[in-house]
C-alpha cells in the first residue's frame, strides 16, 4: 500500500511563497531585500551583530568581531542543552551501573548491562526521552554549525576570492569541515545509543524473585552502563568542541553577522549587477560632514565608508570613523 502524500503539507507548499530555495545567508538577504521583507539602515556600515540595539554614528573597526557565544543567546542555550544531556547521560549509567538488585524485574548480567522487564508503556517513554534528547540536541546543533558556515562565507568578502553569491546548497555542506563534523557527528552518536540499550522478547530464563521463576513470554530492555558512559565521553567531545568553535573571535575590522539578515542587509550597500557571481566588502572613500555635531563641535568631519562591490576592494583603515 502506498502511503498517501500529506494534505496539509501540499496545501502549505502551494499556499506560501518562497522567495529563495537557497541556504546561504546572502542570497537569503539579497532575496528578502528585493521582495521588501527588510530594508537596508544607512550609516551602520561597520555596525556588527551584536549593535543591532544600537544607534546608528560614526564609530572606529575593531581588530576582532565577537564570538558567536557572545552574539547570540540561542546559541549559549544550545550549548548548555547540550552540557546537560552529558551530565545526564553519566547520571543514567550510574544509576544503571547501581541496580543490580531484583527490583527491577531482571538484575545485573555479566556482559555488566542491567536487565529490565517492563511493560511497552513504561519502556517507550523512557527510549522516548533518552535518544529524543539526543535527537534534539544534535538538531539544535545544525543552528551554531550553520551560523558559523555563514560568517566564514561573509568573511570571505574581506579576501582576495570573494564569495559566491548564490551556490549548490551540497557544495557548501561539503566544503565547510564543521558541516562535515556534525553530519558525521549524528550518525556515530545514534549508532553509539543503539550499543546502550537492547529489546528481545524471551521467556522465563530469569527469576522475578527467589522463590517465583517467571515462564511468560516477556519484552526485556537490557541497558549497560559501560556504553552509556562511552556514550557520555563521546557527546562530551561534542560538546567541548562546539563550545570552541562558538567561543572563538573572528579576526579583522569585517563586521560579524553570522547570518543575521538585517545586519548582512545594513553591510552590502551594493549587489554586484548581473552576470557578477562573487561580493567583496572593504573600504569605499570618504566625505566631508559640516556641522555634525559628532565629536567635532558642529564642525566639519571627514568620515568613512565602507561597503560592498563586484570587484575587490582596499581594506579599511582602522583609527577612520565610519558611518
Amino acid at each position: 500500500m502506498r502511503p498517501s502524500p500529506d494534505p496539509s503539507a501540499i496545501y502549505a507548499l502551494i499556499n506560501t511563497r518562497n522567495i529563495s530555495w537557497c541556504t546561504t545567508a546572502l542570497d537569503t538577504t539579497a532575496s528578502s531585500l528585493r521582495h521588501n521583507y527588510v530594508t537596508r539602515v544607512h550609516g551602520r556600515c561597520i555596525c556588527s551583530v551584536i549593535d543591532t540595539e544600537l544607534a546608528a554614528q560614526p564609530s572606529t573597526s575593531s581588530i576582532s568581531q565577537p564570538s558567536l557565544w557572545h552574539a547570540r543567546r540561542d546559541v549559549r542555550r544550545i550549548i548548555f542543552g547540550t552540557w546537560a544531556l552529558v551530565a545526564g547521560y553519566v547520571v543514567w549509567g550510574a544509576v544503571i551501573f547501581h541496580s543490580t538488585g531484583p527490583g527491577l524485574g531482571g538484575g545485573a548480567q555479566a556482559d555488566g548491562s542491567v536487565r529490565v522487564v517492563l511493560a511497552w508503556w513504561v519502556w517507550y517513554p523512557v527510549i522516548a526521552t533518552t535518544q529524543g534528547s539526543l535527537t534534539l540536541v544534535l538538531h539544535f546543533a545544525e543552528v551554531v554549525v550553520s551560523s558559523l558556515r555563514d560568517e566564514a562565507t561573509w568573511r570571505e568578502a574581506a579576501g582576495a576570492r570573494g564569495p559566491w553569491l548564490s551556490s549548490n546548497p551540497v557544495r557548501n555542506v561539503f566544503s565547510s569541515w564543521t558541516s562535515v563534523f556534525l553530519l558525521a557527528a549524528k550518525p556515530f552518536l545514534h549508532w553509539m545509543f543503539s550499543l546502550c540499550c537492547d529489546m528481545a522478547l524471551i521467556q522465563g530464563d530469569y527469576t522475578q524473585s527467589e522463590s517465583e521463576a517467571v515462564t511468560n513470554m516477556h519484552w526485556y530492555l537490557s541497558m549497560g552502563a559501560t556504553q552509556i558512559w562511552n556514550l557520555s565521553i563521546a557527546l562530551d567531545l561534542f560538546a567541548a568542541l562546539l563550545t570552541l568553535l562558538a567561543r572563538q573571535r573572528p579576526q579583522g575590522p569585517q563586521p560579524a553577522t553570522y547570518g543575521h539578515i538585517q545586519t548582512l542587509a545594513n553591510l552590502v550597500d551594493e549587489w554586484p549587477a548581473d552576470g557578477a557571481e562573487r561580493l567583496w566588502w572593504g573600504h569605499k572613500g570618504s566625505y566631508t560632514v559640516v556641522g555634525s555635531g559628532f565629536e567635532s563641535g558642529g564642525e566639519s568631519a571627514k568620515w568613512y565608508h565602507a561597503g560592498t562591490s563586484g570587484r575587490p576592494l582596499p581594506p579599511v583603515r582602522i583609527e577612520g570613523l565610519y558611518a
